[in-house]
Parts: structure tokens; sequence; C-alpha cells
């Protein structure tokens, strides 16, 4: 005959209590590793398309007829192609500005809201120096992440920044 158990002593269940507790930290580490790779990846194809927008700046391959507005745009085009789609390209705040010597590049503080007064289009002259900036914010959906990852602190949104600096080529 088979002995009845006390409430101490009964096991079942014990899995699935286990799992419930296990459940959420392993789902909140796989959303961390997600969304890193995710952060990461933006990182990469934003250097990459603001290499490639540059180049366009570097070799003055714009139509030689074009107003200031039109290289805008055109850098900008460049600029959202060599996006992949990865991110909406009215989200990507730009700021070229050109400075006759390296020592002398010294350029305000960003400004993050898009076509902020602060930002400007000047790509320079032949043999100017020029310095592309090109920042998204990104929103963060696992708690703390961004602070992790970013070192800033009391922000909604991170700022992922690529900048490159390049002297005009010659005409």
């Amino acid at each position: 005959m088979r002995k009845k158990r006390g409430i101490i002593e009964n096991s079942s269940g014990v899995v699935a209590i286990e799992a419930a507790l296990l459940f959420p930290v392993l789902f909140f580490l796989l959303l961390a590793i997600l969304e890193t790779t995710y952060v990461f990846v933006i990182a990469i194809v934003l250097e990459g398309a603001t290499s490639e927008a540059g180049r366009q700046v570097k070799t003055n391959s714009f139509q030689a007829d074009a107003t200031p507005q039109d290289r805008r745009n055109s850098f900008n085009e460049t600029l959202c192609n060599n996006m992949f789609g990865l991110i909406s390209c009215n989200e990507l705040n730009v700021d070229v500005r050109n400075f006759t010597q390296f020592s002398g590049i010294n350029p305000p503080p960003f400004d993050p809201n898009p076509d902020g007064e602060g930002n400007e289009f000047l790509p320079g002259n032949p043999g100017d120096i020029v310095l592309v900036r090109v920042l998204y914010k990104y929103k963060f959906i696992t708690p703390m992440l961004g602070t992790a990852l970013m070192e800033q602190t009391g922000a909604d949104f991170k700022s992922i920044m690529s900048n490159i600096v390049f002297r005009n080529e010659p005409a």
C-alpha cells in the first residue's frame, strides 16, 4: 500500500515553479543579447553609410551646377541608400563642417534635433578639411541596457554617432 505524503514532502510541480522563476531572467538575457546585436549592427551600418556619403563630399562628385540644397539632398540620399532601410532616414541628424587645419577642428556640440539650428552643411572647397557627423537617437527596449552600453544617463534616447574627418581632394 502507498503511504500518503504531506505537503512539505510533495515534489510535484517543482519544475514548473523553477521554470516560472527562471523564465523572466532568461527572457531578459535573450532580449539584451538581441538588442545589443541590433545596436552594434546599426553602428556599423551608420559608420559605412557616413563613409560613403563623405566620399561624395571628398571627391566633390556633386553636379557642377548644384545648389547648396541640392548638394545636401544628394548627400542625404547617398547616406539613406547606404543605410539599407535599417532605420528611417528622417531620424538621422547630419552636420558637415569645413576647417582650414586639422588642429583647428573644434566643432560645437551636436544639435540632436532634426534640422537643428546648430547643424550645418558646409562641404567646403578643394583642399579643405571636412568633418562629417551623423547622429541617430536610439530608444532602448531592454531596461538599463542603454545606460550600461552608452555611458549616458537621464535620457530616454541614446545617441549612436558616426564621425569622419578628411581633406577634400584637389580640383
